[in-house]
């Protein structure tokens, strides 16, 4: 199926843009696909559909590379009692980023660092705000060990 060009057609109707559906013969009333160019009221084209989306994507992904977040860092994990059965587990974070989500979590490890257990909680912070989260988990009576580790939640 022969299409008018689409360039030709925005420059007839002084459109900025127009949109052509391309069916394929054996298609119905509303199958093909939809191509659209950005016109000028010259007629000359200025970019595609796939030309501006790769232009937007390309600037937005810029523009959050820039964005803030918070910068989350453990500096003291303490448990009370043994690591064994309910244990409460206290983690100091430090934010030293602007304020936003971060996740904490807690591994459990044995002997030979095989981890045995993960605890995870989200946390909201604020601009350099430090903070004492616990925890009341049950420990794996294998533990010999506990660390805890800090990161933003921006994506």
């Amino acid at each position: 199926m022969d299409t008018p060009d689409i360039t030709e057609r925005a420059r007839r109707l002084g459109a900025y843009e127009a949109a052509e559906i391309e069916r394929p013969a054996e298609c119905g009333r509303s199958a093909g696909r939809i191509t659209t160019f950005i016109c000028r009221s010259d007629g000359n084209r200025v970019m595609d559909r796939r030309e501006f989306l790769a232009t937007t994507g390309a600037a937005a992904t810029v523009g959050l590379a820039g964005c803030s977040q918070p910068e989350p860092t453990v500096e003291d994990v303490t448990a009370e009692g043994q690591l064994v059965g309910p244990t409460e587990i206290t983690v100091v974070v430090q934010n030293s980023g602007s304020a936003g989500e971060a996740e904490i979590v807690i591994k459990t490890y044995d002997e030979q660092d095989t981890v045995l257990d993960e605890f995870t909680r989200q946390i909201a912070l604020q601009e350099g705000e430090r903070r004492e989260e616990t925890f009341t988990v049950e420990i794996n009576d294998e533990a010999e060990r506990v660390e805890a580790e800090a990161s933003s939640s921006f994506f």
